[in-house]
């Protein structure tokens, strides 16, 4: 595959599969942002690649002014944006629906599903400007075939499948995609 200027924003991209995806692209070619809650996972990323093909931006991606402040960061490599790839991801404890704690619904589902559409939302009109993109979104195996004691991480990852669907019926311009990541559980 090759990316030879395009600019793509990685979230979750300190670690697994964010990091192997930013340098994947990097390798490829492209300009990538990598995004993650904590910068020293961010800054081993980029330690392992080109300094100008990489540019770091610790954030929350449930956090829209974090997800603004993101954006700016890949824009400023003043070659527009092309790839949104969703990778941030939080798990929970193993709990069934009437054990599993308020909080930590509302945690995994701002993260896993709440996340990405913000990440949508700031990076399609860039993508739109720039003639058109491609949206990934790391799902899991667990939004089709929930494993127990997970209803808030299966609830999240099927919604997301559902929302990449709903992105690409109202952007047919920008290839929105999901896929099931290594994250589900047994």
């Amino acid at each position: 595959m090759r990316l030879d200027g395009k600019v793509a924003i990685v979230t979750g991209g300190g670690t697994g599969i964010g990091r192997a995806v930013a340098e994947r692209f990097v390798a490829d070619g492209a300009y990538v942002c990598v995004t993650g809650r904590r910068r020293e996972m961010l800054e081993e990323t980029a330690a392992k690649l080109p300094s100008g093909q990489l540019k770091i931006c610790p954030a929350d991606v449930s956090d829209p002014a974090a997800v603004d402040k993101v954006v700016e960061t890949a824009l400023s490599f003043g070659r527009g944006l092309h790839i949104l790839v969703n990778n941030a991801g939080s798990d929970q404890p193993m709990a069934p629906v009437a054990e599993l704690d308020l909080d930590v619904w509302k945690r995994v589902l701002e993260v896993n599903l709440t996340g990405p559409f913000i990440m949508m939302k700031a990076a399609i009109p860039h993508m739109i400007e720039a003639g058109g993109g491609s949206i990934v979104n790391i799902a899991s195996l667990a939004a089709l075939v929930n494993p127990p004691r997970l209803p808030a991480y299966c609830a999240s990852k099927a919604g997301l499948v559902s929302l990449t669907k709903q992105a690409a019926v109202d952007y047919p311009y920008t290839r929105c995609a999901s896929t099931a990541s290594a994250r589900a559980r047994p």
